[in-house]
């Protein structure tokens, strides 16, 4: 999350005091009051880094923002990053924002999605889902999956190559991404969350995940502020409070689901950020005892200074540059594999 986010956290907690025993009540009774709270963190850090990223977007690139992917959903909307004045289809980079389900927005990641689409490579897309509490899993897998119906259909009016697909996420989208993933190339789970992709194994050529949550059992370890605000986050995009027999909660813990079948994989996570030891580091293990072609971005433990969640996008710090240099090469590979 960076120095912005950490600093976010910081207000909410001092809200949660501020508040006393009537926040904790409300926030006992509905996800909705934590959720409004939770969403401040990643709408101050988000913005910040989004300004930070900015500076970084070349020249060059065609740019649609708002386009509607879903009829009669005021929440389905994707903005479309295109190299300008390359006439071939190019492959295609669908990114799912973070925001721990309840937050962010393709705001977010616009910058990223255009450097990305700035090296003439590729078409970057980001789009928005409806968060919880007023959406509940699987609404936001549902809406991906329109969303790659939309763009397939309309693969001329955007120049993309729909045969050469990579699906990316960060934080709760990295969670998204890879059950989204986990359902294109497990039709038995796909059919178990009541979805059927739109996506072929064939054409989703790679996976890219950035600190990410892919094991919603081990969310039950954090304490204090972060063990409180993953109760009611839970508790907002599941509908259900707890983790004890929550369907939702196990069909998203895709390092259950995850098959020899998934695709190639780019897995980071930053030395300071909690869920790197608990989520991406067993989550690469995983693919690896798959045999599924993984790779990683990770950093020693004593690295100083720690790398939070999210760091990748600072690309003013030589460690996001570090990952974007191994998101480009992760996408060739892919791409032109």
């Amino acid at each position: 999350m960076g120095r912005s986010g950490r600093k976010a956290w910081r207000w909410v907690g001092a809200a949660v005091l501020a508040g006393g025993a009537g926040v904790l009540v409300a926030a006992n009774r509905s996800p909705v009051p934590a959720s409004r709270l939770i969403r401040v963190v990643f709408q101050r850090g988000g913005a910040a880094l989004a300004v930070g990223m900015a500076a970084h977007v070349p020249d060059g690139v065609d740019t649609r923002i708002g386009v509607p992917y879903r009829i009669g959903d005021q929440d389905a909307l994707l903005d479309v990053f295109r190299p300008a004045g390359v006439r071939e289809p190019l492959p295609l980079v669908v990114w799912v924002h973070g925001g721990a389900w309840v937050a962010g927005d393709k705001y977010d990641v616009a910058p990223y999605l255009a450097i990305l689409a700035g090296t003439g490579r590729c078409v970057g897309v980001g789009l928005n889902y409806t968060r919880g509490p007023a959406g509940v899993h699987p609404l936001a897998i549902r809406q991906i999956n329109d969303a790659f119906e939309f763009l397939t259909d309309q693969a001329d009016r955007f120049g993309i190559d729909p045969t050469r697909i990579v699906l990316a996420g960060d934080s709760a989208g990295a969670q998204l991404a890879s059950q989204f993933a986990a359902m294109v190339t497990e039709p038995t789970f796909a059919a178990e969350v009541g979805i059927a992709p739109v996506v072929s194994c064939g054409r989703l050529r790679g996976v890219l995940l950035h600190c990410g949550v892919y094991d919603l059992t081990r969310l039950g370890e954090l304490t204090g502020l972060l063990g409180w605000a993953y109760d009611k986050i839970v508790w907002a995009y599941t509908g259900r409070r707890g983790l004890a027999d929550n369907v939702a909660a196990a069909q998203m813990s895709t390092i259950n689901t995850v098959t020899a079948a998934f695709p190639p994989t780019l897995i980071t996570g930053g030395n300071g950020d909690a869920l790197t030891a608990t989520q991406s580091r067993p989550m690469a293990d995983r693919l690896a005892a798959l045999s599924v072609p993984v790779r990683t971005h990770f950093y020693p433990a004593d690295r100083n200074p720690a790398l939070g969640h999210e760091f990748q996008f600072d690309l003013d710090s030589e460690a996001g540059q570090e990952v974007l240099r191994s998101t480009l090469e992760f996408l060739v590979e892919r791409f032109d594999g």
